[in-house]
């Protein structure tokens, strides 16, 4: 039996809780405004970002320590971050928005662990279209929620892509 790709998973929900939410506008709202427990019918939804948290730590703990411990331990950082994203929804205000910030920072410095440590180009790459994402939000090219898909788009890519070539590799 197979758990799947759990970030691939979160992204899949997070998708189907955007089709729940005709009021939700990817150039107005940040993705963390489905999760708001006062106005938002999908919050609940949460629980799939939590859940997906705690197996993706553990995942990176188990495989990823494996290859490179420092890394391990930072992607199951950022994993933990995940589950806080989740826990504190945007009605936490600044708790929120700190534990979102640092969710996003850890992740792209997990990249830049593993790329450097592991001279890992798709890696680097993953990095590179992440920290662009935000670079173009800042200039007020991109919307909160298109820079906050980005590099989570381009990880689960990432991991998809290392999940991949593990089994082949193990058959």
């Amino acid at each position: 039996m197979t758990i799947g790709n759990p970030r691939l998973k979160c992204i899949f929900s997070l998708f189907f809780c955007i089709s729940l939410s005709p009021w939700f506008n990817w150039h107005e709202n940040a993705i963390s405004d489905l999760g708001n427990c006062i106005y938002s019918p999908v919050a609940p939804d949460n629980l799939t970002i939590l859940i997906a948290g705690f197996i993706l730590a553990f995942l990176s703990l188990c495989v990823l320590y494996e290859q490179d411990k420092l890394s391990g331990y930072s992607l199951a950082t950022s994993d933990f971050l995940l589950q806080v994203v989740g826990a504190f929804d945007e009605v936490y205000g600044a708790l929120h928005y700190a534990a979102a910030v640092l969710f996003f920072v850890s992740l792209q410095v997990s990249l830049l662990i593993y790329s450097t440590r592991r001279k890992s180009i798709s890696a680097l790459a993953a990095f590179i279209v992440g920290l662009s994402t935000w670079i173009l939000y800042w200039a007020g090219v991109f919307s909160i929620a298109v820079s906050e898909m980005g590099p989570v788009a381009v990880v689960s890519a990432w991991i998809f892509r290392k999940a991949f070539f593990a089994v082949k590799k193990s058959s």
